[in-house]
């Protein structure tokens, strides 16, 4: 996702605001990327037919006043000089975002956090969309759609595991672009902690020396690795805006963020038995459910999501950039 060729944007005019679409806006103008809103009939809206004072259908109402709200919405960035398509899907929203992005192979989908913090209202829908969508997910905090100063991005380094090593590869490559098209400023953290300390602080015959050294040599691993990381990987980056913190991941992923007055945190995830989960494992539920800033979920290459097309549907012609966009 290092070259934004198509963003498609969850607009869900019953819930949420036009914050995603705002960050779209400015992601497209930067990157001559197209851009599609999308709302979605739910499938209990689908349920109603013609009422009982016909000819209203409340169903093609209902899809008829999304189309017509959107079309408005779209007319400020096309008038911009932003390419924006719109569209109206059926069904349940998260699978059918899934499978708009699988026809059209979008690069990144974006959708509007509904609350203070994500976990509040994070929602059904947007843990659907980190855990299965095929594509990056953004998941933008209300206030921090436009102006944003800092990006931290969570790294898990390895560099002898070609897997994990090409993922942090992937997650600084975009940041590196965001800080190319946006002027933000780039961080990064791993977190470590002491392998197995549970067990060896309840261990008789342990001395608190043995330990510390122990401690020692462990954070020497990990700032090693991490260091190697960032050499390969994002050379040039100053040494003050490199975090190695030891502790719980998503406490420290989201006191790091607060302290340093993050705008949006990227984390990695991968796959796990057909199942998506983030790079850091399963505190990732409870990182988004802390955060109180924008998150930007990466999926690895090859990443296949469980959600499938159910027919072959063809790529439409209007999805397509412009040869310029395209080289972007």
């Amino acid at each position: 996702m290092t070259k934004l060729r198509k963003i498609l944007v969850y607009v869900n005019l019953a819930k949420e605001g036009l914050d995603a679409v705002e960050r779209a806006v400015k992601l497209a103008k930067a990157s001559k990327a197209v851009l599609k809103l999308v709302d979605v009939v739910s499938t209990p809206a689908l349920a109603y037919g013609p009422l009982p004072f016909p000819p209203f259908d409340l169903s093609e109402a209902v899809t008829s006043y999304k189309r017509q709200r959107l079309e408005e919405i779209a007319k400020g960035p096309r008038a911009d000089g932003v390419t924006v398509l719109t569209d109206v899907l059926h069904g349940s929203p998260g699978t059918e975002l899934i499978r708009e992005v699988i026809r059209h192979h979008f690069d990144l989908v974006m959708k509007t956090a509904e609350g203070g913090v994500l976990n509040r209202l994070f929602g059904t829908t947007g843990m659907q969309l980190l855990r299965r969508c095929p594509c990056a997910v953004e998941l933008v905090k209300p206030s921090l759609a436009v102006a944003r100063e800092r990006v931290l991005v969570a790294l898990d380094p390895a560099p002898d595991d070609p897997e994990r090593d090409a993922v942090n590869a992937q997650l600084l490559a975009i940041a590196a672009e965001a800080t190319k098209l946006e002027g933000t400023e780039l961080h990064v953290v791993h977190v470590w902690h002491p392998f197995a300390e549970e067990v060896l602080l309840g261990r008789a015959g342990v001395s608190p020396e043995e330990l510390e050294g122990y401690y020692d040599a462990e954070r020497a691993k990990a700032q090693e690795a991490l260091e190697t990381t960032i050499s390969r990987h994002a050379p040039g980056l100053p040494s003050s805006r490199v975090h190695l913190v030891r502790g719980r991941p998503d406490d420290a992923i989201e006191r790091l963020a607060r302290d340093e007055h993050v705008d949006l945190v990227v984390l990695g995830v991968k796959a796990r038995r057909g199942v998506a989960q983030v790079l850091i494992g399963s505190t990732a539920e409870r990182i988004v459910g802390t955060l109180d800033c924008s998150l930007l979920a990466v999926k690895p290459e090859g990443f296949v999501s469980p959600i499938k097309v159910e027919d072959d549907v063809p790529e439409s012609a209007g999805l397509e950039p412009a040869a310029d966009a395209m080289s972007h």
